[in-house]
């Protein structure tokens, strides 16, 4: 029997952790081409697909180092859509859902049967709606977001296509199924995952709060440790206040994934560092996904998160919450022991991530090929 075959297209160099998900639930039961650029190709993340010939990359050119790098780059974007209508598929997913891919949806779903994942939903709803008419499904990346849309309607008539997926990091969950936490005893230690960024985290705060212990407190990394997870840039770690620095872990060089997850396994707590003060600090988890609900519903590690934001509903009752941005408070409970690992340890014993496991998120994926 021949396996329909699935385009999974991604021009540009994003989003790469969704693409992997979506390998890994389709994999012995389709034939999978990324359209893609070779520095997604070349991810560590996709080395185990080498060998299997049922997963092919297909490169998009990325110019570099002269005037015009930038529009022959996008030039080549577009080949790249163009080409979709001469490619054999039976289904093609745009992994980035674009504006672009709407205007073009029209004549390509002559051509294949069209899914699109959605990253931002307020930029798909309204005048762009009536495009949406044109493809089978609808991908949201939140079961939290998906309900939201429903509940709001914002597809209005094209809300029956609305699907949902947990881009589970499946390395993650392997990698934790054979974990060994070995040291209880040093300091508690909350990691704050993804790219440092005072657009989607207010670590200005974190440095702030930081400031405050060192100076109240004096030096409490034995006690408290705050793990930024992800590549540090130089330039951001020059904005660091050198005072605050022992209590902080991070790394300016790339990390392989095993380390990362390392990182993130032996972390006690893992902060959203997210509030509605924030540049679309209001929108995650109702519009838009955030990373670290993807990792939290992957493995069972508590968050601890301001109290104004939209909490995953699998950790509202369990979760550690702090006012608004004063997260301040929260370091000062642990360091006052009024928060210990034993009271971690007992909530932890709540975790209920079974829904989000990956045979179910597999299976509830393939259901949107039917």
């Amino acid at each position: 029997m021949i396996n329909k075959r699935v385009i999974i297209f991604q021009p540009s160099s994003i989003h790469i952790e969704v693409i992997r998900p979506q390998l890994d639930f389709l994999i012995n039961h389709y034939d999978v081409t990324v359209v893609t650029t070779r520095d997604i190709a070349q991810a560590d993340t996709f080395s185990i697909f080498k060998k299997n010939k049922s997963i092919r990359f297909s490169l998009i050119p990325v110019f570099k180092g002269f005037s015009g790098s930038p529009q022959c780059t996008r030039l080549f974007r577009y080949l790249a859509l163009f080409s979709l209508l001469f490619r054999k598929a039976d289904y093609i997913i745009f992994n980035t859902l674009s504006k672009r891919d709407l205007y073009f949806s029209r004549i390509l779903k002559k051509r294949a049967e069209l899914f699109g994942i959605i990253h931002n939903v307020d930029k798909f709803t309204g005048n762009l709606l009536p495009y949406l008419t044109h493809f089978k499904r609808i991908f949201v990346l939140s079961d939290e977001v998906y309900n939201y849309c429903l509940d709001k309607n914002l597809f209005d008539r094209e809300s029956n296509k609305l699907f949902w997926f947990i881009p589970l990091l499946k390395d993650l969950v392997d990698f934790n199924s054979d974990y060994q936490i070995e040291d209880m005893s040093g300091p508690i230690t909350i990691a704050i995952v993804g790219s440092v960024s005072q657009e989607r985290r207010d670590y200005n705060s974190l440095w702030k709060s930081l400031g405050t212990i060192i100076e109240d407190r004096g030096d409490c990394h034995t006690r408290l440790k705050i793990r930024l997870v992800g590549r540090m840039s130089k330039e951001v770690e020059k904005t660091i206040p050198g005072e605050i620095i022992p209590m902080l872990e991070y790394s300016t060089f790339y990390l392989p994934f095993e380390e990362l997850n390392r990182q993130i396994l032996s972390a006690d707590l893992i902060a959203y560092l997210i509030h509605p003060g924030m540049t679309y600090g209001s929108d995650y988890n109702k519009t838009k996904i955030t990373g670290t609900s993807t990792i939290l519903k992957s493995v069972p590690i508590l968050p601890v998160s301001s109290d104004s934001f939209a909490m995953d509903l699998t950790y509202k009752d369990i979760a550690f919450y702090y006012p608004e941005s004063d997260i301040l408070s929260f370091f000062n409970k642990i360091l006052d022991g009024s928060i210990t690992r034993e009271e971690l340890n007992k909530r932890r014993l709540y975790i209920n991530i079974h829904d989000y496991s990956f045979e179910k998120q597999r299976e509830l994926y393939l259901s949107s090929f039917k």
